[in-house]
């Protein structure tokens, strides 16, 4: 049973770093290309989409 219990949690750990690595990698970066679309196009700086984007990207790695 305790072999089953460590196989699971191997293959959730596996599958948490991968969604991670996408996290950081792809989507993360979208946003900031995506909100500085957004700030020039409303010639306005937008800071709190940034620092939440800056707040999830620092506490994710």
């Amino acid at each position: 049973m305790k072999a089953y219990d460590e196989v699971e949690r191997e293959a959730y750990y596996k599958q948490n770093f991968k969604i991670l690595f996408q996290l950081n990698q792809f989507i993360l970066p979208v946003l900031y290309v995506f909100i500085f679309v957004i700030s020039l196009s409303l010639r306005e700086i937008q800071y709190l989409p940034i620092a939440i984007v800056v707040f999830i990207h620092y506490t994710s790695m």
